[in-house]
Parts: C-alpha cells; structure tokens; sequence
C-alpha cells in the first residue's frame, strides 16, 4: 500500500477525520502524508483515547500500515505516529492496553531500533 491508497483507506475507515483531510489540502495545497498523520494522531491523542472501541480500531489500522505498507508508509508509522504516541505517557499506555501484543512487542522493537526505548 503506497501513501495515497492509505490515506484513501484511512478516510474510508475513519469517515469522521474527512473534514481533517479537507482542510489540511486547503492549507496545504497537496497532501504532505506526516503531517496528515501527525495533525490526526495528535488529534486522536487529544480526543479519543476515552473510547476503547475507537481506540482499537485506529490502532488496528496502525497496524496494518505497518504491515501492508510501502516503505514511505511504515516510516510514518515509525517516525510518526509512534514516536509521538511513546512521547504522550496516557497515549501510550492505551496502545499498550489496546493494541494486539504483537504490534506492541514490534513497536517497542521499531522504538528501540531508533534509539528510542518503549515503556
């Protein structure tokens, strides 16, 4: 899956972040993928971690980003939306609670292998 089948994917999913991706090719002129992601992590982070449901369910996507991706896209997963996840203490201990033990055993690997530790 490259960037754009992504994002499609991600908005077909997640019909409620569509007004998030308008405005971010307003301003923009184009979409610059990090950003969107960063602009919609910290926007889930902000509002939606109170929802188990939710939660799983973007995590689940996360996920298969990470599995079904290009390059490009599990760079985002990685520099993206981990990173900042890990950075947010309340954020990470929902993924850790939420997420599949797989992925939070890869993410922690991922973090480490960029010299950052999971906890």
């Amino acid at each position: 899956m490259n960037e754009k089948e992504c994002v499609r994917q991600f908005i077909r999913e997640f019909p409620e972040y569509k007004k998030q991706y308008d405005d971010h090719i307003l301003r923009n002129g184009k979409l610059h993928i990090h950003v969107f992601f960063g602009e919609i992590n910290s926007l889930f982070i902000r509002t939606k971690l109170d929802e188990p449901e939710k939660a799983k369910a973007y995590f689940r996507f996360v996920e298969m980003m990470e599995r079904e991706g290009d390059e490009a896209v599990r760079k985002i997963v990685r520099r993206t939306i981990l990173e900042r996840l890990q950075d947010e203490p309340e954020a990470w201990e929902v993924f850790v609670k939420t997420a599949s033990p797989e992925f939070v055993r890869k993410a922690g690997e991922l973090l480490e292998a960029l010299g950052k530790t999971a906890e």
